[in-house]
């Protein structure tokens, strides 16, 4: 989905799983399918892969202090639903040091370009839908 940007703003106390519920908030899908993270930037790799299932239970229960540098540019893959195949690269975009957390936003501060859909729905589907 190279049209579609969103920034997110997150602590390091939040999870990998955190961020995939904000992701969905953006995309304002429906989170019904497993879900992985993918920390080399290379899809289907095993040696750093962090997955779970809708409900967040799974590897990617795990603090982003714990799998993320401090260095800004850091990217690193998210698929959603094995099935589909939703794939997007996440980048680090700034680490910033705050004393005051209560005056942050924290979530989805923006977003850039057309949102993707979840579903490609076929033109007989309209059809369906209409009756």
């Amino acid at each position: 989905y190279e049209t579609f940007k969103c920034r997110i703003r997150l602590t390091e106390n939040d999870t990998l799983c955190s961020s995939h519920y904000r992701i969905q908030e953006a995309l304002d899908w429906d989170n019904d399918h497993l879900l992985s993270f993918f920390m080399d930037n290379t899809i289907w790799s095993r040696k750093a892969e962090y997955s779970a299932n809708p409900f967040g239970e799974g590897s990617a229960d795990t603090h982003l202090k714990n799998v993320l540098g401090e260095n800004t540019g850091q990217k690193f893959a998210y698929l959603f639903d094995y099935g589909d195949e939703h794939l997007f690269e996440i980048e680090v975009i700034e680490v910033e040091r705050v004393d005051d957390l209560e005056k942050i936003n924290f979530g989805v501060i923006g977003i850039k370009g057309k949102v993707p859909q979840q579903y490609n729905f076929f033109d007989g589907d309209a059809d369906y839908e209409a009756q």
